[in-house]
């Protein structure tokens, strides 16, 4: 009959004392994870709520992107250094928890998070499928319909994939997403640029604006 002491040395996992443990999981590059970051504020913001910003702010939309830049990097710099007091792959979750323990507050704003992805991944799926299908279909409401759930089930299945396939596929559309933009900039700032732009718009609510990009 074994000791005591004996059961307490034997590897939980039913590996012998001299096997060498398993490899660990690949983990996300530090370069994956922030393009990751630069992606989930970039394509939500820029592809869905462009147009509804403009339509608030008018010409003074370019201070909407300042002042929500600001706001957007001062809770970067937060959430950066909770993260490294607290690292774990809880997120968010996680800094709840270490502030208020398990309780209303946590468990509210857990919900409220999670719903909030889930509107977020909607909204901006619906603009690829209403973009896709004006410009490939004629502005078809079914292939709209298609695009919106198509491009929903590709990414599930990126995600179900792991973190390494996410690493890749991540860091290749922000690459092109940054290429387009700084496109965009040196077309939009560029003397005697071809821009179609007749008429300056009013300038309205340039703050109401940064609370919609935010």
């Amino acid at each position: 009959m074994k000791g005591m002491d004996d059961m307490a040395r034997e590897p939980l996992d039913g590996r012998d004392a001299g096997e060498a443990a398993p490899a660990p999981a690949p983990a996300m590059t530090v370069r994956g994870a922030a393009f990751l970051g630069v992606g989930s504020m970039v394509g939500a913001g820029i592809f869905a709520l462009l147009g509804e910003a403009g339509a608030v702010a008018g010409s003074a939309v370019w201070l909407s992107f300042l002042l929500a830049g600001v706001v957007a990097t001062l809770q970067g710099y937060a959430v950066a250094k909770l993260g490294a007091r607290y690292p774990s792959s809880g997120g968010i979750v996680t800094f709840l928890l270490q502030g208020y323990g398990r309780g209303h507050i946590t468990a509210i704003t857990s919900w409220l998070l999670y719903f909030a992805a889930l509107i977020v991944t909607a909204m901006v799926s619906v603009s690829f499928g209403s973009y896709g299908a004006a410009l490939f279909f004629d502005d078809s409401t079914g292939w709209s319909k298609i695009l919106t759930s198509g491009v929903i089930v590709l990414v599930a299945a990126v995600n179900i994939a792991g973190t390494k396939l996410i690493d890749r596929v991540q860091t290749a559309i922000v690459i092109v997403l940054l290429v387009v933009f700084a496109v965009f900039v040196v077309v939009t700032l560029a003397p005697n640029s071809t821009r179609v732009c007749w008429h300056r718009p009013p300038t309205r609510r340039p703050w109401t604006s940064s609370a919609v990009w935010r």
